[in-house]
């Protein structure tokens, strides 16, 4: 299903793990369980005491809570890094199809970050927000200088990237052999961090 530019991709093309363990569970896990585990991940959000967490969530079987809450925890901080005015309800219930989340579980989620005054994009989200420009397309090809003004015979390979953003310009820059190994030995250190860094518990609770 596509939105035009007004398409909001939560995650990109790599769900985070906790997302389907969060499915999973929810087959267990009554529509109001889960509307306290939303609401509890809401207040935590908010900044509220820890207690917090105790107090609604007492009911609800432990590991239902260890299962669903980090996956709840990050839809909703996922959602809360897009600027207020580049994302709506509509767009919002699409990435919940889309990552398969049952119907039944899409109200508490729409409504603690969109319904009503105390919601979370009015108060936690920050309009101002500015989001950098997202690539939509890289094009390239590899040259070969034969020879220089100063040099008869050089054989020197360098890369010419175009890259396109999501505001549709266009950035064309010559890369060297050199540089272009360095461009991927940091693109793979990056994305190595991010996968340690999803790995990390999202949820600790003292016993």
């Amino acid at each position: 299903m596509s939105e035009g530019k007004t398409r909001i991709f939560l995650f990109g093309s790599r769900v985070p793990p906790e997302i389907p363990i969060m499915i999973k569970s929810m087959k267990q896990a009554s529509p109001q369980n889960f509307e306290v585990i939303v609401k509890v991940a809401s207040d935590m959000l908010r900044g509220n005491d820890a207690s917090v967490f105790q107090n609604l969530s007492k009911d609800i079987d432990r590991a239902l809570i260890e299962t669903i809450y980090p996956g709840v925890l990050l839809i909703l901080q996922r959602t809360l890094r897009i600027p207020v005015n580049a994302i709506k309800k509509k767009h919002f219930q699409t990435e919940l199809m889309e990552l398969n989340i049952p119907e039944k579980y899409h109200t508490p989620l729409i409504e603690a970050l969109f319904s009503g005054d105390n919601c979370l994009m009015k108060t936690v989200s920050n309009p101002t927000k500015q989001m950098f420009p997202k690539v939509s397309d890289v094009k390239w090809r590899v040259d070969v200088a034969i020879s220089t003004t100063s040099l008869n015979r050089v054989l020197e390979p360098s890369l010419l990237m175009n890259i396109k953003t999501d505001e549709n310009k266009d950035h064309l820059f010559e890369v060297s052999k050199e540089k272009f190994h360095e461009l991927r030995y940091s693109v793979a250190e990056v994305l190595n961090h991010m996968q340690q860094l999803e790995k990390r518990s999202v949820l600790k609770i003292d016993t």
